[in-house]
């Protein structure tokens, strides 16, 4: 079994076929929407991976809380929004569609050796559960402190090169 932790971009130049199968475990990092012309297509494929039962885990990045945070701005700001972030083609018949899949992102996910997130979490605070630097100001997390100085944290906020990822691990 694969578990492939991953921030897909909107961007197509940067979207690259996988060869998964539905045993394979594959954690989205956040930040799916406002990164190119093509976050429709980035959720469709969310969407239609788990119609087929693949076991996709999106979790919720700053973009995808920015983007339900507009939507509750009403509609002309929202709009304006999405032609600031390039992310206009969201607009469309499957718009609902994709504030429901987005609202149910979570926030982070355990597993038995890591803690994924998008922003991670400082493990350094006073207080690791509320300091989240700001972007997630509402966010109740579900795991023991131990837990989390005990796990290896991987995070989708910072883009890294597979240079820099294979030599951290």
């Amino acid at each position: 079994m694969l578990s492939l932790f991953l921030l897909l971009s909107g961007d197509n130049s940067r979207l690259h076929p996988l060869q998964i199968t539905k045993n394979d475990q594959i954690f989205l990092l956040g930040d799916l929407i406002d990164k190119g012309n093509a976050s429709s297509k980035v959720l469709d494929l969310v969407i239609k991976l788990q119609k087929e039962n693949f076991q996709i885990f999106p979790i919720k990045g700053n973009h995808e809380v920015k983007l339900l945070q507009a939507y509750k701005c009403g509609f002309d700001f929202f709009e304006t929004y999405l032609a600031t972030y390039n992310s206009e083609d969201l607009i469309g018949n499957n718009l609902y569609d994709y504030l429901t899949l987005i609202h149910g992102f979570d926030y982070c996910v355990e597993l038995d050796e890591f803690i994924l997130s998008h922003c991670g979490i400082n493990k350094k605070s006073i207080n690791p559960f509320t300091d989240i630097r700001g972007m997630f100001p509402n966010v109740n997390f579900r795991f023991k402190e131990s837990d989390l100085l005990s796990k290896t944290q991987i995070q989708g906020h910072v883009v890294r090169t597979i240079t820099d990822i294979k030599n951290s691990i």
